[in-house]
């Protein structure tokens, strides 16, 4: 009676019949208002986001939070059935998981089971998207699966990403081919996120490639529980309740609200009821998908589920609301709107930049500054992580191919340290997947926490180089594998011990290939032999600082090749008084004017292009900080206004050495035999509120329609289409010139005239992740540092670090596919650097008596177009990955399909081989993803120049070992040798 009339809006009525009057009447619009209102189902999915690592360290958060959730969300499940929750970062919970017992383990098992418990995503992290390369996303999510299938036998249907900061092109083909159903987002320009809400767009299929759409749902309202209903701090009793120091992360909640109780729980549950409506009006569905939880949240699960509990008792006892709430995991909700969605809308870009609301109910306080924040700073933001990151995930590539290899051709034979599988290599693993995370590798997190990284990184890259020396040593000899060595002074000590040094030179690439290889020597008599003892052309040189032997090496697919260091007196290269450097592909002239780069002369095509690159730095506003770059109105200035200039010629490689500053300074090399230029730059942020870029100007017409275009990669694979001033999805009020049109590269970019105009292609490869623009015809830029918001009080960026960020210039005529094929293979050769080991040795003949000039795991070169993306030594056998190199249309052969036959492919014999999921924790054949309906008819992408035709399918060819790769396509096999 009381909740009837404070439903009703009635004036009081003193006489009884009047009373009834009114009851009757109330009683009548409820009637009538419950056969208007379509029955609403909401699913409510319980979570807590755990970041593994931000503003404190990945142990850290453990230790002082994230256990207690674990421990706390069990203890709730057990209590009642009809409570669920999801699980999401595999690092944290892998860490609980060992320290459990039997019987709590049994009970989780039981838990996903019945459905109460289930793990989306899967990754051992909740990886960054805009800033991780291939190799890196790949371990994120091998670890985490295969942790999951081995410990509990649970798979994953569910792709989670709902606090990165932006989502990749990359990411519709890597979740599909892991197999999942669908992908839950968030983080979107905040004008896209409104107007889809508008439209009802927010679920739709995305797909680049065919055969991989993806079922994506975009958060309406971030991640957070619907305001003024998380109780996490509700009858705790102190501060966390039953988790110490739970609150140290001070963006969790500082008090929790109101319980519910017999007094407010019928306007409570009638404001949640009005919200849940207000929602779900932006989906084409009666099904409504809403999260309850935050960052570090459910430490304290009683009470969220008690009051929850009473919540959803309420609404779904009073048909008045025409609602139904239930706990639910994220499968629940597919399963629910897969039976009622009409076709989906079709979206086939990335979401990139992102900007955060100005203004309004899902803006973040903190960042609630001006229509000016985009979030195109973390691009850059700590560099020197993000280099340490590459490095250590080459070092993991090299020591997992060496140990696959091993077990491949001598089973039963055991790297020294490594057990069953690649158990030796599991802290690497783990650390290297860690460092994904949204708040690492993209620099957001707080300086003690990118020291811990940096450290974590720096020992398992060594730990993976001793790895991999020890079983390459196996890959010569399996009974007496060579003493190889990893610490790089080991051939000076030899040679000032008048011995000789073997050299090792590895190779993880399918194809064989030359590169330059740099040791560090005591002094100039030395040389380089190779196995027959004949003179190898070298050179030294000092501009890194210290005096370095460089040679070419040759060195075959999957395998290594040893090259000999003498004592031997040889000429250093001469300076010369010429204005150019070159080799048989280049010329790279320099304006003695100014000493800076005014053309690059392609010497096969006779193509002169000009090339003005210089160091620039832009004045920071106060708003850019680790996530924001927000520059100052003025154009960027010349770091120097003078530049110091010297050149260098020698018989494998001409240098220019620029000096620009004391803290600046640029190295430009052209090696004898290999078509690229390559550009060291050496940077530190001399002074706070700076960022520090490198610009090319060019004379290629890159206009489309008016406004420059230049195309950046996602995460290594596909090639984006950027217009200045316009978004991917088509809003193109960019409010901030600058920053609003810097995107992210992790491995490429290129500059080319618009079709069908298209003559020449100015492509660039770089050794980690940067912030890239073009913001004038035939120019891109580069971030290259960034030093600013030193003292904030949360993510300061004062970082003072010096790096040396590496690129690489191919650029090519664009007719016969030579551009793309110039760029994708520098771009996947020069992000895996060859890996070196040493060995002092008393002679030459001492050496080549006992062991092959060669290894290789391969029986000949893959085919140009296919990539050995990795060989993963587990349990049940090796894991094989083979990736088609070619987007579609980007080159008239090599963008085909093509047939790699497995058991012609290494030198042991494939007896058995399975297609799997990417991550290799499901045979393919129990995959049954939903096949959802879409608007989608396929037709040419304009995210490339080129565009994207229909395409095959993928399959097996008429071998049984036959495989079909069709472009931009990865497919993964457990395969078991003889």
């Amino acid at each position: 009676f009381v909740f009837w009339l404070s439903s009703c809006d009635m004036a009081p009525i003193t006489p009884l019949v009047g009373v009834l009057l009114a009851m009757l009447g109330c009683l009548a619009s409820m009637t009538n208002a419950q056969e208007d209102l379509p029955h609403l189902n909401v699913f409510l999915f319980p979570h807590s986001h755990d970041d593994t690592g931000w503003q404190r360290t990945v142990d850290q958060y453990f230790d002082e939070q994230v256990k207690y959730t674990y421990d706390s969300v069990c203890e709730a499940l057990r209590a009642d059935p009809a409570r669920k929750f999801i699980f999401v970062e595999i690092a944290f919970f892998a860490r609980w998981w060992v320290l459990q017992s039997a019987q709590v383990k049994n009970e989780v098992r039981e838990f996903l089971r019945r459905g109460q418990l289930e793990f989306i995503n899967g990754g051992w992290c909740m990886a960054d998207e805009a800033t991780t390369s291939i190799e890196g996303l790949l371990l994120n999510y091998q670890h985490g699966h295969l942790f999951l299938k081995e410990q509990l036998n649970a798979t994953v249907r569910v792709g989670y990403h709902i606090d990165p900061f932006g989502h990749a092109a990359a990411t519709p083909l890597l979740f599909s081919s892991l197999g999942y159903d669908a992908f839950i987002g968030n983080r979107i320009d905040y004008r896209l996120k409104e107007e889809w809400k508008a439209k009802r767009n927010l679920e739709f299929s995305w797909q680049l490639t065919p055969g991989h759409a993806l079922f994506s749902h975009v958060l309406d309202s971030h991640y957070s529980a619907p305001d003024t209903y998380d109780w996490e701090y509700a009858f705790s009793g102190g501060e966390g309740g039953n988790a110490p120091g739970a609150r140290s992360n001070p963006t969790l909640v500082d008090s929790a609200y109101t319980p519910f109780q017999p007094r407010n729980i019928d306007s409570r549950a009638a404001a949640f009821a009005a919200e849940m409506r207000n929602r779900s009006a932006w989906f084409q569905t009666l099904n409504l998908l809403v999260p309850h939880g935050d960052d570090f949240h459910y430490q304290s699960a009683r009470p969220q589920f008690e009051n929850l509990d009473r919540l959803i008792r309420y609404i779904n006892n009073n048909s008045t609301f025409a609602m139904t709430v239930q706990y639910s995991t994220i499968t629940d909700y597919l399963d629910a709107v897969r039976r009622d969605t009409p076709p989906l809308p079709c979206y086939d870009r990335d979401f990139y930049p992102y900007a955060f609301a100005p203004k309004g109910p899902y803006s973040v306080p903190d960042y609630n500054k001006s229509a000016h924040t985009y979030w195109t700073g973390f691009y850059t933001s700590r560099p020197l992580l993000k280099g340490e990151v590459r490095r250590a995930e080459q070092a993991h590539t090299a020591a997992s191919l060496a140990v696959a290899l091993v077990a491949a051709q001598y089973p039963g034979t055991v790297v020294p340290g490594c057990g069953a599988g690649q158990s030796c290599l599991d802290l690497v693993s783990e650390t290297i997947a860690v460092a994904q995370h949204h708040d690492a590798i993209v620099g957001t997190s707080t300086p003690d926490v990118v020291v811990d990284s940096l450290s974590r990184l720096a020992t398992v890259r060594d730990t993976a180089h001793t790895i991999h020396a020890s079983a390459t040593g196996l890959l010569f000899s399996r009974t007496r594998p060579p003493p190889l060595a990893t610490d790089p002074t080991t051939v000076a000590r030899a040679l000032a011990q008048g011995d000789a040094a073997a050299v090792v030179v590895s190779n993880v690439l399918g194809w064989t290939r030359t590169l330059p290889v740099s040791v560090l020597v005591p002094g100039p008599a030395v040389a380089v032999v190779d196995f027959q003892g004949k003179p190898v052309s070298s050179q030294l040189s000092r501009s890194s600082g210290q005096l370095e032997l460089v040679f070419l090496a040759t060195v075959p697919p999957a395998g290594a090749a040893t090259y000999f260091i003498v004592n031997h007196s040889q000429e250093a290269a001469s300076g010369v008084a010429a204005s150019s450097i070159k080799n048989e592909y280049y010329e790279l002239v320099f304006d003695p004017s100014t000493n800076l780069t005014s053309e690059l002369y392609d010497i096969n095509t006779d193509t002169p292009i000009k090339m003005r690159q210089t160091l620039l730095q832009y004045h920071s506003s106060p708003q850019s900080d680790a996530y924001i770059f927000s520059p100052l109105p003025d154009p960027p200035e010349p770091i120097s206004s003078s530049v110091n200039l010297t050149l260098f010629s020698g018989p494998v490689f001409d240098e220019a050495v620029q000096v620009v500053s004391a803290n600046v300074s640029q190295i430009f090399r052209l090696y004898g035999g290999i078509p690229r230029v390559h550009i060291q730059t050496t940077v530190a942020v001399a002074t706070a509120f700076r960022e520090i870029v490198t610009r090319f100007e060019t004379d290629i017409q890159t206009s489309h329609t008016g406004e420059p275009v230049f195309y950046t990669d996602s995460n290594g694979l596909y090639l984006q289409q950027r217009t200045l001033g316009a978004t991917a999805w088509g809003i193109d009020n960019v409010t901030e010139p600058v920053a609003g049109n810097y995107y992210p590269i992790t491995n490429m970019l290129y500059l080319a005239s618009p079709a069908p105009a298209v003559q020449y292609q100015f492509n660039v490869v770089v050794d980690r992740a940067h912030g890239a623009a073009s913001l004038a015809d035939g120019t891109f830029e580069i971030m290259l540092h960034r030093r600013c918001n030193i003292e904030s009080d949360s993510i300061p960026l004062d970082d003072t670090t010096t790096i040396h960020a590496n690129m690489w210039l191919a650029p090519g005529l664009v007719v016969g596919g030579r551009a793309f094929e110039a760029l994708r293979r520098t771009a996947i050769e020069e992000n895996q650097q060859p890996t070196i080991a040493f060995a002092p040795i008393a002679s030459v003949s001492a050496w080549t008596q006992q062991y092959p000039a060669t290894v290789s795991g391969l029986l000949n070169s893959l085919p140009p177009n296919v990539h050995l993306q990795s060989l993963v030594a587990t349990r049940d056998g090796v894991l094989l990955r083979l990736r088609h190199i070619y987007d579609y249309n980007e080159h008239p052969d090599l963008a085909q399909n093509v047939t790699v036959t497995l058991d012609h492919l290494f030198q042991a014999r494939i007896t058995a081989a399975t297609e799997t999921t990417l991550s290799g924790a499901q045979p393919l054949s129990t995959v049954h993803r939903i096949n959802w309906p879409t608007q989608c008819s396929r037709t040419s992408n304009p995210a490339t120049r080129a565009g994207r035709g229909a395409g095959q399918g993928q399959g097996q060819g008429q071998g049984v070992f036959d495989v079909v790769l069709s472009p931009m396509t990865i497919r993964t096999f457990l395969v078991r040798f003889d």
